[in-house]
């Protein structure tokens, strides 16, 4: 879980500062074949999402539990919309 939320910000960095690449950035974090199916999704962080998801889902845990992290995953997604609507909004010309 804590090398998908690492991999999660990384990529969410990325996708929108593409300085880097994500092999070098999340090389020493996630296994090779993990790297390999994140680095393959058109949209990475959403594909880290979604890894995050399978991980609480496979975990033994209290449903409550599972629920509440369930809506943290939620509120990375809305933070990701957040980022890409910032990112696409045309910015006002009295502002440039």
């Amino acid at each position: 879980l804590a090398r998908w939320l690492v991999a999660f910000s990384r990529a969410l960095r990325i996708h929108f500062q593409p300085e880097v690449t994500l092999e070098n950035e999340l090389k020493d974090i996630l296994k090779p074949e993990e790297l390999k199916y994140l680095a393959a999704a058109p949209h990475r962080p959403v594909r880290a999402i979604h890894a995050l998801s399978q991980v609480i889902q496979n975990v033994k845990m209290d449903s409550i539990q599972q629920q509440q992290m369930s809506q943290n995953l939620t509120f990375y997604h809305d933070v990701l919309g957040g980022c890409e609507r910032l990112l696409r909004a045309p910015i006002p010309v009295s502002y440039t």
